[in-house]
């Protein structure tokens, strides 16, 4: 039998074993004889006894049993105490050769876990070798990996990232998905063109398949249309690599954006009411601001259009009222201002009447089929009273036979009795003025003609505006609204008005109609 000094000389011999060997050891070692008794141990068995045992550390030294150790242990130090009792009793009789454990043995100062690993100590003698090897710093790393595998799942558990794993044929090894619970079973070991299909399917394969080509990650923003129904996904791709470092599949993760996306549109849905709802605002200004300057135009009107006749028509009768000794002909004179003054004041009533009617559409037009020949000849025989105190020639010249074009007649005899009046008043004394009716194609085409002043280019257009009066030489006095008013009934009756200043001189005033006109311009 193996005693304490033979062990304890073989320790102490230079070589082998010696002592500078075992100390050299980091775990802690004890050799047991048959009985389980201490024969030997090393430095580092002695420093977990001084460190562990605060009453005596002999009590772990050389001659005291270990089995009895065992039986004695307490607290959390005798967990697994009597699993090692029976594995050492075992080994010391022949009929194990080894037994591994782990337990804790936590010092005062520091938590420890120790790997018992107990062997057979060969020779006739019998015997075991234990070695208590240091494990605290691998159990640490355990319990950290455990805590950040318990993070991972609760953090995927509760995410809506769905995560998964394809070897390189693309087939699906691993998913997580706890936003598709289905994913897992209906997926494993098929493919995105198994699973989607299409067009879909196969962008899906083509954005992975370059990943496992090119060895580097990806992020692509795809489109899915699963089971009826169309989803946008935010997809990330990364090689999975083998230990070796080959590519041996893919990792991804993907997010469901399709709530965003319809966000956005929903988003720019509403930037484009906000546009038009900004752009019916602007309108709107735009009308309550032309309002506020038709209410300045009337108070203008009512200031100086109105108020200077009257103004003119009170001073009048004054004098008729004051001056007694008025001779006859100053009496028909005054008479005869306020007639006039009178006439005008009359005129621009009607006028101002006839705009309101034209822009407010309060009177439809009565189309009737209209021979426009009678109708110009009409505006004429209107005008001869005034042609003939100037002594002005009126030609008329119609293409024949004369168009019948669906008018309103009243309002279309205005215009051109309008045009052939400023035409004889622009006009010098004893001129000619020229009324040409002709078709041109579908359009009816009247044109009056002048040999006054003409028209200053710049006024072409502005003189069909409302209240604008022209500063041609020679200009009559007007209210300025008889073009306007011309021009809103051309309008109404789908036509074109506008002006021209003829090659020798004076103005020319056309007005164009269609010769087809139907009963769409009624309203």
């Amino acid at each position: 039998m193996r005693t304490f000094q033979g062990v304890q000389a073989e320790a102490d011999s230079p070589w082998p074993p010696s002592r500078l060997l075992i100390d050299s050891l980091t775990s802690e070692l004890v050799v047991l004889d048959r009985e389980g008794t201490i024969i030997l141990v090393n430095e580092a068995w002695r420093r977990f006894a001084r460190e562990n045992a605060a009453s005596d550390p002999q009590n772990f030294g050389v001659g005291v049993n270990y089995l009895e150790i065992c039986s004695s242990a307490s607290g959390i130090t005798a967990e697994g105490a009597m699993e090692i009792q029976i594995a050492l009793k075992q080994i010391l009789s022949g009929v194990r050769e080894t037994f591994t454990f782990e337990y804790p043995c936590h010092s005062p100062t520091a938590e420890r876990w120790f790997l018992l690993h107990a062997s057979e100590l060969g020779g006739p003698g019998g015997g075991a070798v234990v070695l208590h090897i240091d494990i605290t710093a691998r159990k640490l790393l355990e319990h950290r990996l455990r805590q950040n595998e318990e993070r991972f799942r609760v953090a995927l558990e509760h995410s809506p990232v769905v995560v998964f794993n394809q070897d390189r044929d693309l087939r699906y090894t691993w998913i997580n998905s706890p936003v598709f619970a289905w994913a897992e079973q209906e997926s494993i070991g098929r493919t995105d063109e198994d699973i989607v299909g299409g067009p879909d399917g196969q962008e899906l394969m083509a954005i992975k398949k370059a990943v496992l080509d090119s060895g580097a990650g990806t992020r692509a923003e795809t489109v899915v249309t699963f089971k009826g129904e169309r989803r946008y996904y935010d997809l990330t791709v990364e090689p999975m690599r083998n230990g070796s470092g080959s590519i041996e599949g893919v990792t991804c993760c993907t997010t469901d954006i399709t709530s965003m996306k319809q966000a956005a549109v929903e988003r720019e849905r509403l930037i484009g009411e906000l546009a038009q709802a900004k752009r019916e605002l602007q309108s709107r200004y735009l009308e309550l601001e032309a309002l506020h300057n038709e209410k300045a135009r009337w108070l203008g009107i009512a200031n100086h259009d109105l108020r200077n006749p009257l103004a003119a028509i009170l001073a009048n009768c004054e004098l008729l009222m004051e001056d007694a000794a008025m001779s006859v002909e100053e009496h028909k004179a005054t008479v005869g201002s306020i007639y006039s003054t009178s006439q005008f004041m009359l005129q621009l009533l009607n006028d101002i009447l006839d705009i309101s009617s034209i822009e407010s559409g309060g009177q439809p037009l009565l189309l009737e089929p209209t021979d426009v020949g009678s109708l110009v000849e009409e505006s004429i025989a209107l005008s001869r009273p005034l042609s003939r105190r100037k002594g002005t020639q009126i030609e008329v010249m119609f293409q024949q036979p004369n168009p019948v074009v669906n008018l309103d007649r009243g309002k279309m005899l205005r215009v051109f009795q309008n045009l052939i009046e400023n035409a004889i008043k622009y006009s010098q004394s004893g001129a000619k003025v020229e009324v040409i009716v002709v078709t041109e194609g579908r359009k009816l085409l009247v044109t009056v003609r002048d040999n006054g002043p003409g028209i200053p280019d710049d006024e072409l257009d502005s003189i069909f505006v409302l209240f604008h009066r022209t500063r041609a030489s020679g200009a009559a006095r007007g209210t300025g609204l008889g073009l306007g008013i011309c021009k809103g009934i051309v309008e109404r009756h789908g036509g074109k008005i506008w002006a021209e200043n003829a090659a020798g001189g004076g103005a020319v005033f056309r007005v164009s109609l269609n010769l087809d006109m139907g009963p769409e311009y009624k309203s």
